[in-house]
């Protein structure tokens, strides 16, 4: 059964959700091959094989959290911004060209781990999600003239999904972008999890012994195992599912009705 903290994304209780956990965005870190060359961090040297700089600071990133319970402050720049408002849109359009409803999650708990969540930005049916993203355009263009770039970037976010959601059998990452012609304001790939069982089994593999890397960090300061107070509380039965034409909206023209108002379809 999914474990599912339902609050809308980037709100307090979504932060507070996160916080200390490792999530979709934190799995490239965790996945991070060790260094192939002598270098020097923070004053020491750091000979070939050493954990890379981005999983050393991950850890460092959690133990904060777990015991002053608090968030890590990460920058949001204007056109970060300017994607998370135009979410919506592309959620609506999403819907519009592919005639299924899109569910909201909020933050989502592995089924067994309550130290392993992802902010899933939709299920779809019973079987698949989406994840969104709302680049800039010279970014969006990047995914129209190679959509692997894309799956590059964020594969492993959408791998976190299908981790946290393991009964889906597939994940859409999209990207939008409100500014070009109708054919590529959408840009599209599917992840199935018949192509990335063996990827899928080794983020488990790895995350296990991370998680017990930062509780042990947390011992040596003299503190207690970590106990997450934001848990899912009890679902109610599920209702039927209704169908692509019953969601108490038409997404297409809402969709289109804010590309209107921005003067972008002509």
């Amino acid at each position: 059964m999914n474990r599912i903290i339902r609050c809308q994304q980037q709100s307090d209780l979504w932060h507070a959700a996160r916080r200390g956990r490792i999530t979709g965005t934190g799995i490239a870190n965790i996945m991070a091959p060790p260094i192939t060359r002598k270098s020097t961090r923070r004053g020491r040297e750091c000979p070939a094989g050493t954990e890379a700089a981005c999983r050393e600071d991950y850890r460092r990133e959690l133990v904060i959290e777990r015991i002053y319970k608090r968030a890590s402050d990460h920058y949001v720049s204007r056109a970060m911004q300017e994607g998370s408002e135009r979410e919506p849109y592309a959620r609506m359009l999403y819907e519009a060209d592919t005639q299924q409803v899109v569910e909201l999650v909020g933050f989502a708990l592995h089924p067994e781990w309550d130290w392993f969540g992802c902010s899933a930005d939709g299920l779809c049916g019973r079987d698949g999600g989406v994840e969104l993203k709302c680049p800039t355009e010279l970014v969006h263009d990047s995914y129209v003239a190679d959509p692997m770039v894309m799956v590059d970037e964020y594969k492993w976010q959408v791998l976190g999904n299908l981790v946290c959601f393991p009964e889906r059998q597939w994940w859409d990452l999209v990207s939008f972008n409100p500014y070009p012609p109708e054919e590529i304001k959408l840009v599209k790939s599917r992840f199935h999890r018949s192509d990335w069982t063996e990827v899928l089994k080794a983020i488990e593999e790895a995350a296990e012994p991370f998680h017990l890397e930062v509780e042990a960090e947390i011992a040596r300061r003299g503190m207690p195992p970590t106990v997450f107070d934001i848990m899912p509380q009890p679902q109610a039965p599920e209702e039927p599912e209704p169908d692509a034409g019953e969601s108490g909206f038409d997404a297409n023209s809402e969709a289109f009705a804010y590309l209107d108002a921005q003067e972008l379809v002509p």
